[in-house]
């Protein structure tokens, strides 16, 4: 009995897994549609994963994808507290020390990128998350 709870659960966080890979997928689309240049897709160290890293003209956004069934949104604001908005800080931070020859960045921030699963739609908001 244990086993089959143990294989619900690998199941279930594969399925999460590809979920949140397609919703980073159609929000990578929406951003370069938007004229946003994809600076790198997951990038991971020891503090954690940044989704999407964009150049927005002189601005860098480190970028947070949510993808969400509408049923679920209200528990969105249980995801994206103090703890995440300090970890992607230090994940920005650590982003920008591996970089070479990234010039004309006057700014950086944290954005969120909402995907609705159901209907696909997109939702970018520059800036939601405090970087301070």
């Amino acid at each position: 009995m244990h086993r089959l709870g143990l294989k619900k659960t690998i199941r279930s966080d594969q399925g999460r897994r590809d979920r949140g890979a397609h919703g980073e997928a159609l929000a990578a689309k929406f951003l370069e549609e938007q004229g946003m240049q994809i600076l790198q897709r997951n990038f991971r160290n020891r503090y954690g994963e940044v989704d999407i890293i964009v150049r927005d003209g002189s601005s860098v956004g480190f970028v947070e994808v949510k993808t969400w069934k509408p049923e679920n949104l209200s528990q969105l604001s249980k995801t994206l507290g103090k703890t995440k908005c300090a970890r992607m800080r230090v994940l920005a931070q650590d982003w920008l020390q591996t970089c070479v020859g990234l010039v004309g960045v006057d700014s950086l921030r944290l954005d969120l990128c909402l995907v609705d699963l159901i209907s696909g739609s997109v939702e970018y908001f520059p800036s939601a998350l405090d970087y301070r």
